[in-house]
């Protein structure tokens, strides 16, 4: 396999680059199942792919990665961008939308009431005979309270996105 990063023919942005580091580790999962299918066979059935050619195709891609992944990050670390007049790396915004991320999910996972204090009509059975009662419940943060909150979450994640994606189709791969 040619390496396309360090023949200094080639030149790629982060984006380019994302998408060259899916490719390769579907093309690594493909040589790494024809090495496990190679491994064992019967006299008179000889495997579709030699074992050794399968491992040692497999160990160029990942090479490949291990190159690429690191000009990646060097290139992450270095790229400065701005977002809502701060000043960040490009890792710090992709970490930033990790957390954003995390946090809508915990956000909408939340388990809320319609209002802050709700009136139920609750049975119970007391000395013998069924009792009706009025139980309040409390929340903390009502459901439209909720909402609030996982749209704006939404909206600084759709912000800060907007930035990192433009960044990652203009910046080029630091050299190495």
């Amino acid at each position: 396999m040619e390496n396309e990063i360090f023949d200094g023919r080639v030149t790629m942005t982060l984006s380019q680059a994302g998408r060259r580091i899916s490719k390769l580790k579907g093309k690594l999962s493909e040589y790494e199942k024809r090495a496990e299918a190679s491994n064992v066979w019967e006299e008179g059935h000889e495997p579709t792919y030699k074992f050794s050619d399968a491992l040692e195709k497999a160990e160029e891609i990942r090479q490949e990665l291990i190159q690429l992944g690191t000009l990646r990050t060097m290139t992450n670390a270095k790229t400065m961008i701005e977002f809502e007049g701060k000043p960040m790396t490009l890792t710090q915004a992709v970490l930033c939308l990790a957390e954003l991320k995390g946090r809508i999910v915990w956000w909408k996972d939340l388990t809320v009431l319609a209002h802050d204090i709700v009136l139920n009509k609750a049975s119970e059975y007391r000395e013998g005979k069924m009792e009706t009662f009025v139980k309040k419940s409390y929340c903390a943060c009502p459901e439209a309270k909720r909402q609030g909150m996982v749209e704006k979450l939404q909206d600084e994640f759709d912000r800060l996105n907007d930035v990192v994606e433009t960044t990652l189709h203009q910046t080029l791969l630091v050299k190495g």
